[in-house]
């Protein structure tokens, strides 16, 4: 089992409707409400004994200090900004949405498109035929307020999706409602016979393949036999011969797994090096299985260069610095992994 990500070209996507405006105008007033709290008042004793205290560290330990704030992890300050963006893309959206609203020229849902890499930010607009009638300077200005105006700003016809209506085909519908319970009867009868599962149990039944079945068990797990007469006897139920796949992968490389998908922490890294103009990052990928965890970071380095190892060196340190103090990664500090740069050849720099 191989898990890999790769960062998208195309960051933002969205069809904006007043449901959303609601849920950004909530979340905006959260945010707010937590930083506009006030520190509680403290006696000027307490506040004088700090002050002394402190200066008397910094004359001990200003070498220690100076090391500190000599390094700003990369990752961490990332992630802020990251928020910081999001809430001012927030602010931004409802101006347009409510611009729009005013000028009387969008559908109930109108679409945005953000591209981060090429730098351009793209509405489509019920009746838009690429002449000014008053919406697109606004809008400008509205970017350049929120901090956006290094986007360059497209316009285009508001495109109904004739897609997104569901086609009922019966046919289809029965597939689904057995695959359902196919899953759900197989899980119970699993577990009534203590096998662990490591992945919940894949089941697709449809009329070119028939019934498919798979189980993803520890490495630990000697009953395969056991497990293969199961699945059979439960598949047969929905067709003759069902195809049957077991697996087997490390228990600690998938409770590894679990821990950095609750902190988010990877698809953070790969985010922040994807987007770092310090770092010559051009592609990410990762893999839980086999333990430990392996990150593999493709990069326009050349390993005879000189500065190769260096850069590869500090990467390896902004990582390393993000999960021993990032902000949510505690439960991983003490989780192996490993980090493989290479340069542009595919090479592995040291």
């Amino acid at each position: 089992m191989n898990s890999k990500w790769q960062y998208p070209e195309e960051m933002d996507h969205f069809t904006f409707n007043k449901e959303h405006q609601k849920k950004v105008l909530d979340e905006i007033d959260q945010m707010s409400k937590v930083k506009s709290r006030k520190p509680k008042r403290i006696f000027p004793l307490i506040v004088a004994f700090a002050g002394v205290f402190l200066i008397v560290n910094v004359l001990f330990f200003q070498e220690d200090i100076q090391r500190v704030l000599a390094k700003i992890p990369y990752i961490s300050q990332f992630i802020e900004q990251e928020e910081d963006r999001s809430e001012r893309m927030g602010h931004m959206l409802i101006e347009i949405d409510n611009l729009l609203d005013e000028k009387n020229v969008k559908t109930p849902n109108w679409d945005y498109q953000l591209n981060r890499v090429n730098k351009v930010f793209t509405i489509e607009v019920k009746g838009w035929a690429g002449k000014d009638d008053g919406i697109k300077e606004p809008i400008l200005q509205i970017m350049e307020n929120n901090g956006f105006s290094d986007y360059k700003l497209s316009i285009k016809p508001f495109q109904e999706n004739k897609g997104d209506a569901p086609i009922k085909d019966e046919s289809i519908e029965q597939y689904i409602r057995e695959s359902e319970a196919l899953k759900e009867s197989l899980t119970k009868h699993l577990k009534e016979e203590n096998f662990e599962l490591m992945f919940p149990v894949t089941i697709q039944i449809n009329p070119t393949q028939g019934v498919y079945i798979k189980a993803i068990v520890p490495k630990t797990e000697t009953r395969l036999d056991l497990l293969e007469k199961i699945m059979k006897e439960e598949g047969q139920q929905y067709g003759e011969n069902p195809q049957i796949v077991i697996s087997q992968v490390e228990k600690k490389a998938r409770e590894q797994e679990v821990r950095w998908e609750e902190t988010g922490a990877v698809h953070q890294i790969a985010r922040a090096m994807m987007e770092s103009d310090s770092y010559p990052v051009t592609g990410f990928s990762y893999s839980f299985h086999p333990y430990p965890l392996q990150m593999i970071i493709k990069t326009s380095l050349n390993h005879k260069d000189e500065d190769a190892q260096n850069i590869a060196d500090e990467i390896r340190s902004e990582i390393k610095l993000y999960i021993e103090t990032g902000k949510g990664t505690e439960p991983i500090r003490g989780d192996e992994y490993e980090v493989r740069i290479l340069g542009k050849d595919k090479k592995e720099i040291e």
